[in-house]
């Protein structure tokens, strides 16, 4: 069971003017919000060979062709000043999630064990190119590019009183990676000229993992429990390692 979600899009503008008094600018903002759930519902039985749920929220803003900019500005004049300015917000929630009561079974024994993997992944793959040039007797211009991750979150919650069973080792996941690439730059000509540049990057990646009350994990083989699933984590591919008995996950308010 797969749910994928890609948002891609990108922007270019291109601005110029000149005269005894010039002044231009450009702006482009993009705002995304994305929400990817992969569920198995309450009460639901699973058994299967294999089992692998996934979520994935991809967010790809790609680099021009021959690296053009995204947005260029020029002006030029005996006084001449303006500025250009590239604003992208993201919001991503992506989440696997196993319902109330439901119950899934990985088939087969300990020494044929296959796949049973919940994962939860969000990827960021964006470049921005920002370029402004401002020439003139008073010549002043500024270039500001702003990336920033308004929510990123990538989650596995598993409901009340659910059970999960394998020979072999239950593996959670969720995770984010990507490449982010910002290239800002100003140039100014002027017998008094003052250029400025901003660029601007935040990245809040948050990951989290949650077991509800009374949900129970049943791996094969396994013989110690760390880490326990209702901690937040941030690595890769971390394997639930609990005893060859059922667990409990501890006790404590449900999340909704």
């Amino acid at each position: 069971m797969s749910a994928k979600h890609v948002a891609s899009f990108n922007a270019v503008v291109l601005t110029g003017s000149g005269g005894v008094l010039a002044g231009t600018g450009a702006s482009v903002t993009n705002n995304v919000a994305a929400t990817v759930q992969a569920a198995v519902g309450n009460d639901v039985v699973v058994k299967a060979d294999d089992i692998l749920m996934e979520a994935t929220n991809e967010i790809s803003k790609p680099q021009l062709s021959n690296d053009n900019d995204n947005i260029k500005g020029t002006t030029g004049g005996v006084i001449s000043g303006a500025g250009v300015s590239s604003t992208t917000w993201l919001s991503l929630q992506t989440t696997v999630e196993v319902g109330n009561r439901a119950k899934m079974d990985l088939m087969g024994s300990i020494a044929h064990a296959r796949e049973f993997r919940l994962s939860a992944l969000n990827k960021l793959n964006t470049y921005e190119k920002v370029t402004f040039r401002t020439f003139g007797a008073l010549a002043g211009g500024g270039a500001d590019t702003e990336l920033k991750t308004v929510q990123d979150l990538a989650q596995v919650l598993i409901g009340e009183q659910a059970e999960l069973k394998s020979p072999g080792t239950i593996r959670l996941s969720a995770r984010g990676q990507g490449t982010v690439t910002v290239k800002t730059s100003t140039e100014t000509a002027g017998l008094a000229s003052v250029g400025v540049g901003d660029a601007s990057v935040e990245l809040n990646l948050s990951t989290q993992f949650m077991s509800r009350r009374g949900s129970r994990f049943q791996p094969g083989a396994i013989s110690t429990c760390s880490p326990e699933p209702t901690q937040t984590l941030s690595e890769t591919n971390i394997p639930l390692r609990c005893g060859p008995t059922r667990f409990r996950a501890p006790p404590f308010p449900p999340t909704g």
